[in-house]
């Protein structure tokens, strides 16, 4: 399968975070939660997967952190190449977006969250519903259905 050319071929950078991150490190921390959690859905590339085997297992064992595992297996750099293209897909749709809910979870300091499991574990499930959310149109029509559903229901009460 060819790329798609109208797609961009990098996400991020780190980078592009050092301008208001303090240093390296914090920098790196939203992009490799967002890749972490990639890893964890089985999102990446099959032989991405393979070169980094090990930084995987760590990775999944929680022994490094994801935004170690971005420095360490991406060199900072968040391609599209790195994931499937179930990845691919939903990246392309959600990640220019991601850095809003981000915010929203731990709040307008975008580098000050600390780089642990316990912050990670705070952000999957708001990446898991934009994952498994239906497109909008699917949305609006079941959502009348889930409507009667409920009232349905209700009336059992």
């Amino acid at each position: 399968m060819q790329p798609d050319p109208m797609q961009p071929r990098m996400y991020d950078d780190i980078e592009r975070h050092l301008g208001e991150a303090d240093d390296f490190a914090a920098a790196a921390v939203p992009t490799g939660m967002y890749l972490a959690w990639c890893a964890n859905l089985h999102l990446l590339d099959t032989d991405f997967q393979q070169q980094h085997e090990s930084l995987l297992l760590r990775l999944r064992y929680r022994e490094i952190t994801g935004a170690e595992f971005f420095i360490a297996a991406c060199g900072g750099r968040f391609e599209r190449s790195l994931l499937n293209a179930r990845g691919q897909a939903f990246t392309d749709h959600y990640y220019p977006h991601f850095l809003d809910d981000y915010r929203e979870v731990f709040g307008a300091d975008t580098y000050a969250v600390k780089d642990d499991w316990a912050h990670y574990d705070l952000l999957a499930p708001v990446l898991m519903r934009h994952l498994m959310a239906p497109p909008e149109k699917a949305s609006r029509s079941d959502s009348s259905a889930a409507g009667r559903l409920r009232k349905w229901w209700q009336s059992w009460h």
